[in-house]
C-alpha cells in the first residue's frame, strides 16, 4: 500500500510538471500563454516571419492589453505553433469590442507584401459598435466560400453574398 501511495504521488507530480504553462484555447491551440508587457516584450524576436521567445521557437498565445487602459481591455491575441502563426489572430477595439478575427493554416502568413495568403477558415471584421463589416469563410484553396455577410447592424443593412470557391454567385 505504501508503494501504491508513493507511485500515486509521483504520477501526480509528473502530471503537474508536464502541464505547467500549457493551456488550450477555444480553438484548440495549445501552448504557453504569455501576456505581453514592457518587462517581457524584449524576449520576443522575429526573423523571416518566425517568432521566437527567449531564443526558442514559440508555441502558444501572445496576448497584449492596451497600455493606457486601467480596466485591462485586450488589444490582440496571437497564436503560434513552432514560431509561425497558427489557429486564429484576434484584435480588439479600445472599447473591448472584437475588431477582427482571422484563421490561419498552420504556419501561414495572412498578408505577404500586401496580398492576402494562407487564408483558411473563418474571417470576421467588425466596426467599433460591434456591427458586422465582413464575415465569412475561406476554403482550403484560400478562396471565399459559402455565405458572406457584408455590412451593418440592421437586417436591412446586412447584405448576404454567396461564393463558390471564390466565384460570386448571382
Amino acid at each position: 500500500m505504501n508503494k501504491l501511495f508513493v507511485n500515486t504521488i509521483i504520477f501526480f507530480l509528473l502530471s503537474i510538471a508536464t502541464s505547467c504553462g500549457e493551456q488550450t484555447n477555444e480553438m484548440g491551440c495549445v501552448g504557453k500563454i504569455i501576456v505581453l508587457n514592457n518587462s517581457n516584450k524584449g524576449y520576443f524576436t522575429s526573423k523571416n516571419r518566425i517568432t521566437y521567445y527567449k531564443g526558442e521557437l514559440f508555441t502558444g498565445s501572445k496576448i497584449k492589453y492596451y497600455d493606457y487602459d486601467t480596466q485591462g481591455q485586450l488589444k490582440f491575441k496571437e497564436y503560434f505553433k513552432d514560431g509561425k502563426f497558427s489557429c486564429t489572430w484576434e484584435s480588439y477595439w479600445e472599447n473591448g469590442q472584437l475588431k477582427t478575427k482571422k484563421s490561419f493554416r498552420d504556419g501561414g502568413d495572412y498578408y505577404v507584401r500586401g496580398k492576402q495568403r494562407n487564408r483558411m477558415g473563418l474571417f470576421e471584421d467588425y466596426g467599433r459598435d460591434g456591427c458586422i463589416s465582413r464575415k465569412g469563410e475561406y476554403n482550403e484553396n484560400g478562396n471565399k466560400n459559402g455565405i458572406w455577410l457584408i455590412g451593418g447592424c440592421s437586417s436591412s443593412g446586412v447584405k448576404e453574398l454567396l461564393y463558390n470557391d471564390g466565384e460570386l454567385k448571382e
